[in-house]
């Protein structure tokens, strides 16, 4: 699971969907959830959690559909033969991914290189802390 430390900066609201904005250092993240106003009303800090299988990584900057997209660079590689497991450097923080080999070895996904990631508003959670 990754864990991310965030500041809340704003919340849209469309009968219970809510659609929070949170940030990051630099970066905002988008989360789409359920009755988030009532949460964040007695937040001090949020975390924002997503699992390694929901972090896609691309090599080339390719638009998608998800809202939340950013650089990253590749740190480590652990190889399965099915799966890779991805370290990932994102500023200061330390993150994972899960991709299947076949695709691995498509992207040629190597140490040092930079990916962009892109992570739906739907695949996070909020944590209060």
């Amino acid at each position: 699971m990754n864990e991310l430390e965030a500041s809340f900066v704003g919340l849209e609201e469309e009968g219970c969907l809510s659609f929070v904005t949170a940030r990051v250092d630099d970066c905002n993240f988008y989360i789409l959830m359920l009755e988030a106003k009532a949460l964040l009303e007695k937040a001090n800090k949020i975390k924002l959690l997503f699992n390694e299988n929901e972090l896609l990584l691309f090599r080339n900057g390719e638009l998608s559909s998800a809202e939340n997209v950013f650089k990253a660079q590749v740190i480590d590689i652990k190889k399965g033969k099915i799966l890779w497991q991805v370290f990932l450097s994102f500023n200061k923080h330390s993150l994972s991914a899960v991709v299947s080999a076949k695709q691995g070895i498509l992207l040629d996904l190597k140490k040092d290189m930079q990916v962009s990631c892109h992570l739906k508003a739907s695949d996070i959670m909020l944590k209060v802390v």
